[in-house]
């Protein structure tokens, strides 16, 4: 019977001691710090999810790029295609050809 009211007390001052007002403020400030470290990685997790997404699309859009480009180097492989490319930034045109430019007045 003793070491069950021995069992009591020590029950009874370990209840006391965490039902105390110092223990619930130190377990308040633990929390806020781990509270604030969270906010802080998820901010960073955002930030840098962002920051994935964007560069991502500028890998897309860079491989959609180099697709055009891989086709406008086979076109110009060709005798049209280098005809017309000529023709384009040129403005030449063969022996037995005329051109006519059409002048609008604005």
């Amino acid at each position: 019977m003793r070491e069950f009211q021995e069992h009591k007390k020590q029950q009874a001052s370990i209840n006391r001691t965490f039902n105390s007002k110092w223990v619930f403020f130190i377990l308040l400030i633990a929390l806020f710090f781990l509270i604030r470290g969270n906010i802080r990685i998820i901010k960073n997790y955002f930030y840098v999810k962002d920051k994935n997404d964007k560069e991502v699309k500028t890998y897309e859009d860079l491989k959609a790029r180099e697709i055009q480009l891989n086709k406008d180097i086979e076109r110009l492989k060709t005798e049209q295609g280098l005809d017309y490319e000529i023709r384009k930034k040129l403005d030449v045109s063969k022996e037995d050809e005329k051109i006519i430019k059409i002048i609008d007045k604005k």
